[in-house]
């Protein structure tokens, strides 16, 4: 899933839990047009927003989610320690 700002990242995560949803994969990592638009990779190349991110989805929802890294960064080590200190449940990095 993608969104744009606090809302919409909850309201997703929630529907995705209510219909059942086992997981869920957070994609802050495409890169096809979603940056000019504040989404994808734009979020996935800032920690405090990676950060900001997860702790909205963990409020949100009990059920396991993951971000999607990008790998289109200088230093993913603190891409990663921004998304554990927002308790995501495991990361990954691929490309999309």
């Amino acid at each position: 899933m993608c969104a744009f700002d606090e809302q919409d990242w909850t309201n997703l995560a929630k529907l995705a839990e209510e219909a059942g949803a086992d997981a869920l994969e957070l994609n802050l990592s495409c890169p096809q047009g979603m940056g000019e638009r504040g989404m994808g990779l734009a979020c996935g190349q800032d920690p405090d927003i990676v950060e900001n991110i997860c702790i909205w989805v963990r409020k949100a929802v009990k059920i396991p989610f993951f971000p999607k890294l990008t790998p289109n960064v200088t230093d993913i080590v603190s891409i990663a320690k921004a998304a554990h200190r927002g308790e995501e449940n495991v990361s990954s990095s691929q490309l999309t």
